[in-house]
């Protein structure tokens, strides 16, 4: 898995089922998948819709490209889905991405921690 971060497009996922050759950058809000509130504090909360079960996870990364808190990953139901979760009390102040797993696609919404 390759990851590039910039400060314009944030952070970037190269797909490994295109074989690597192109960068993609999909948005989380156009997928319909709502992230909440912004800017975070203490809390965050998902809210997406399933058209059937299947694998979804979600991390939170600095603009380093690490891993500072995974949310969940886990096969989720289908229909809506809304789950709401503590921050880790360690996270600092600043410009971080959502990364939002679905099967094959990776979304990404970039959040201000406060």
């Amino acid at each position: 898995v390759v990851y590039s971060v910039s400060p314009t497009s944030g952070l970037t996922y190269v797909s490994g089922s295109s074989g690597g050759t192109g960068i993609e950058v999909l948005n989380a809000d156009e997928a319909g998948i709502e992230i909440f509130p912004n800017p975070i504090s203490n809390r965050i909360s998902f809210s997406y819709s399933l058209d059937k079960s299947k694998e979804v996870s979600a991390a939170l990364y600095n603009l380093n490209g690490q891993m500072v808190q995974q949310f969940f990953d886990e096969e989720k139901s289908f229909g809506a889905n809304n789950e709401t979760f503590n921050l880790n009390s360690d996270i600092a102040s600043g410009l971080y991405i959502v990364q939002v797993k679905m099967d094959d696609k990776v979304f990404f919404k970039k959040v201000m921690a406060n």
